[in-house]
């Protein structure tokens, strides 16, 4: 049986409801952004985003890694797409 109470003032059923929250904050953050995208664009900006949005709570450094990853990759396709070499 799992417990209610992870640190002593959240239920398990407040700390589910501030995870979904903060999930809908994210996804509508990531709908905004990518709006006026297509395409890989859409796709790495999207990536971006979620991974900036998570760092802090979910895998740090690694989430970071992953942000970093993704922004070159976008930088590349910027770059090809407006015709211009790395």
């Amino acid at each position: 049986v799992l417990p209610l109470v992870f640190d002593n003032s959240l239920s398990y059923y407040e700390s589910l409801c501030k995870f979904m929250h903060k999930l809908n904050e994210c996804i509508d953050a990531i709908k905004s952004a990518v709006a006026d995208l297509s395409g890989m664009e859409s796709v790495l900006t999207a990536q971006i985003i979620k991974y900036i949005w998570r760092w802090k709570n979910k895998d740090g450094l690694q989430d970071l890694q992953k942000a970093e990853w993704y922004l070159k990759r976008l930088i590349r396709e910027v770059r090809c797409s407006d015709g211009v070499q790395s």
